[in-house]
């Protein structure tokens, strides 16, 4: 019986021991702190995800999520709108080696739509002259292609993956691509700050006037110079016709004399000229 008993115990341990794998459920809040005796690594930290260890390092962050693929998703189910329930936090690529981006996605609540391929998903071949349920990989699949999943109902066939319908809200890009591109649809472009994309252009609105010669020109700036260009030609055409009138002048006299006939706009206009040219020196 003590025999039994024990056996029992120990059976009992390992199914209720941290090492179950099984979803807890807890009422009421969850609370982590700092003990009032403070213990060496208890510091009131969290660590999710695959990736965390025991001791782990937390570089001074109080929440870590450690995994190849970060995700944070947020779900709000009184949302009305297909794409207003579900937003998610993004960080880097899911596939090693991959693109290093954060990003905002607003998504919809199923997976009601068809993943595409950015390129890096395997392109599978499933067919019955293979060994069944290992499937041989063909390459990719090419970027924009459906990506194909082996059908587990019937594993000589593949099926197209289900995915979310996907708007990209924001995605700063940190490696070589170097991209920020700012609203739903925006066009991520490496070397370039996108606010849309061909056929969904945006505005920038509040843009303070350019100082630096590195900074945007906006309307105003153009209106400005136009408006100084259009003053420089009238003067230029008050000048050609001053020039005209010294180049031409009328000839007047009588019984054989001649002389100049300079009106006081001409003699003020090349007065203005002699000026404007000692200015200029």
């Amino acid at each position: 019986m003590n025999n039994n008993f024990l056996i029992i115990a120990a059976l009992m341990t390992v199914i209720t021991s941290p090492l179950a794998f099984a979803d807890q459920v807890i009422n009421d809040d969850l609370i982590v702190t700092t003990p009032l005796i403070p213990v060496a690594g208890n510091t009131g930290k969290m660590c999710a995800g695959t990736d965390c260890v025991d001791n782990q390092v937390f570089g001074g962050a109080t929440l870590l999520h450690r995994e190849n693929n970060t995700r944070f998703r947020f779900l709000d189910n009184t949302a009305g709108d297909v794409l207003g329930q579900s937003w998610m936090m993004l960080a880097n690529g899911s596939n090693n080696g991959g693109n290093a981006y954060f990003q905002f996605q607003a998504r919809s609540l199923n997976e009601d739509n068809i993943l595409l391929s950015d390129g890096s998903y395997p392109l599978l071949d499933c067919s019955a002259s293979v060994i069944i349920g290992d499937c041989v990989t063909l390459g990719l699949t090419p970027v924009g292609d459906p990506v194909l999943i082996q059908d587990t109902s019937n594993l000589t066939s593949t099926i197209t993956s289900p995915w979310f319908t996907v708007n990209p809200v924001l995605y700063f890009g940190a490696n070589s691509d170097n991209t920020i591109a700012i609203g739903g649809d925006s066009e991520a472009t490496s070397d370039v700050v996108s606010v849309g994309k061909a056929g969904l252009e945006r505005k920038l609105v509040h843009v303070a006037e350019a100082i630096a010669a590195t900074d945007v020109a906006t309307l105003a700036d153009f209106v400005a110079l136009s408006d100084k260009l259009d003053f420089i030609d009238a003067q230029l055409n008050d000048i050609e016709q001053a020039i005209t009138v010294i180049e031409n002048p009328p000839v007047i006299g009588s019984g054989g004399s001649s002389g100049l006939l300079l009106s006081p706009y001409t003699l003020l206009t090349i007065f203005g000229i002699i000026f404007l040219r000692l200015i200029k020196r």
